[in-house]
């Protein structure tokens, strides 16, 4: 994960990202609704802000997204072995796949607003999702994700507003007042502290969704086993944690996907929930659209820190502070499980979230429409 320091006027940045994504005055539109002005889609790259500051100016963007690196060697370096072992076929599995519930089944399962991400799609053949895949143009990412802090405990301004995001099925967060969050893990390799972080969500009784790779999965099939025993959700993090802005057809989107379904699948003898987490946040609206054709939701995130490196791992104290005063009400947490520092406060700061009143839902009970 990198944080970037170079900044842009909102005017500037319109203008040119506007014509270079494409997928502008979609977003317009969705901040809009939320902002009540036609808010043009602007990347602010730099310093974290406080939230005076932040209310005073465009907010600038703090970027938590990046490779996985251990001991110099990124995930990516582990991709022709990750891919090698699983045997990857571009193929579309025989196995089925989701795709939305028809209109219908929807309006007897109840009112949009009550439904939830895990009881209102269903699985469908191998052959429907080829057809979805020809009406549904391929491409690669364009953008990074990030977040726009404005003060403690409020929901941050993320680099896509949820309306937006909801027209694919993807979250950042829940816009809601009420003190629920969900927490999530990436697990780009195992750094020996996944044991101990599943033995306190154990006893807290929180329930996570832990991204995993490939090669992750490949290399710790104990783990994911005892991931899917005890209750926590499996998420794609994708075969080998490629770059995406060099994926950009449906044949390596796919395979990407869908190899990861069937390692997850051998192990643990069931189908993998379609939970789908980009490398190092970066999509565009192409890969949205991909991904939620494959019946994938996507789901960034509103709340995390830069706890990746492990040869730079922040203090408990700056962890402690940092997290419990990010915390909102609807937050999609971003946690990296290969962090020392995270593993040690874990059960602190759940004690802690406890306390100031927030509880923990899983992602199968992400609302289907805004709240």
């Amino acid at each position: 994960m990198k944080i970037f320091s170079v900044r842009v006027t909102a005017f500037a940045a319109a203008l040119v990202l506007g014509s270079a994504f494409g997928f502008a005055s979609a977003k317009q539109e969705a901040f809009a609704e939320t902002a009540g002005e036609t808010a043009p889609r602007v990347i602010y790259a730099g310093r974290e802000s406080s939230g005076t500051e932040a209310a005073q100016e465009a907010a600038p963007r703090v970027i938590f997204a990046g490779q996985y690196v251990s001991g110099g060697t990124s995930d990516t370096a582990e991709a022709a072995s990750a891919e090698a072992a699983a045997g990857a076929s571009a193929e579309v599995p025989a196995s089925t796949v989701q795709a939305d519930v028809p209109a219908a089944q929807a309006a007897a399962a109840g009112s949009t607003s009550q439904q939830t991400a895990g009881n209102t799609r269903h699985r469908k053949t191998a052959e429907e999702l080829q057809a979805a895949m020809a009406t549904v143009p391929a491409g690669p990412a364009k953008a990074e994700w990030g977040t726009f802090f404005l003060g403690n405990n409020l929901p941050p301004r993320n680099d896509e507003a949820e309306p937006y995001l909801r027209q694919f099925h993807a979250y950042a967060m829940v816009p809601t007042e009420e003190k629920f969050a969900y927490l999530t893990f990436d697990q780009g390799y195992e750094n020996g502290y996944t044991p101990a972080i599943l033995d306190v969500l154990a006893k807290h009784r929180i329930k996570v969704t832990f991204f995993c790779t490939g090669s992750y999965i490949r290399d710790n099939p104990e783990l994911v086993k005892r991931f899917a025993d005890e209750g926590h959700i499996i998420g794609n993090h994708t075969l080998s944690h490629p770059n995406m802005m060099n994926v950009s057809t449906w044949e390596e989107f796919s395979r990407q996907l869908l190899t990861v379904e069937e390692q997850v699948r051998a192990i643990t003898g069931r189908d993998m929930p379609r939970y789908y987490r980009p490398p190092s946040g970066w999509y565009s609206e192409a890969q949205l659209r991909m991904a939620d054709a494959m019946g994938y939701r996507t789901i960034f995130w509103s709340v995390a820190y830069k706890d990746w490196d492990p040869a730079a791992q922040p203090t408990h104290e700056r962890a402690m502070s940092y997290l419990t005063t990010r915390i909102h009400p609807g937050a999609i947490i971003l946690l990296h499980a290969v962090s020392k520092t995270n593993t040690e406060v874990l059960d602190e700061l759940l004690t802690t979230w406890e306390q100031m009143g927030y509880h923990f839902r899983t992602l199968d009970e992400l609302p289907e429409g805004l709240n």
